[in-house]
């Protein structure tokens, strides 16, 4: 069914980007529609076809919000996580000057925009977990 494959792809691939997450409902929405097409028959066939539709779009944006939430929440404890060393050197008065500070802070930027938990708002939790 619609539900099983596309929560069961998200389930294995949460967070994703809102591309990679359109596709996969694209694809779910194409396979069960199709499905439907093939066994459906009689005069009501397209009103239940269009409520099939509504039913997936519901879906699909309940799941495009528990996919921004995972996203958030795997790019605040990724930061915290690559954090954690810089404000230990900052609270031990490590640094020499603020110019090494800055250069540790935008590399774990760099870092995280490279390899960190995918989402549409890395950029902004990034620059809130900075400030």
């Amino acid at each position: 069914s619609f539900v099983e494959e596309f929560m069961g792809s998200f389930e294995m691939n949460a967070p994703m980007f809102e591309l990679e997450l359109n596709d996969l409902y694209k694809e779910a929405k194409a396979t069960a529609l199709a499905l439907y097409d093939q066994h459906s028959v009689g005069e009501i066939a397209q009103d239940f076809k269009n409520d099939l539709k509504m039913k997936f779009k519901q879906k699909y944006s309940q799941v495009k919000s528990e996919n921004e939430k995972e996203a958030q929440k795997q790019a605040q404890t990724y930061l915290q996580n690559y954090f954690t060393p810089v404000e230990d050197k900052l609270r031990n008065q490590q640094y020499s000057s603020f110019s090494e500070f800055e250069k540790d802070i935008k590399e774990i930027e760099h870092q995280f925009m490279e390899n960190g938990p995918p989402g549409n708002n890395r950029r902004s939790i990034c620059q809130d977990y900075i400030i």
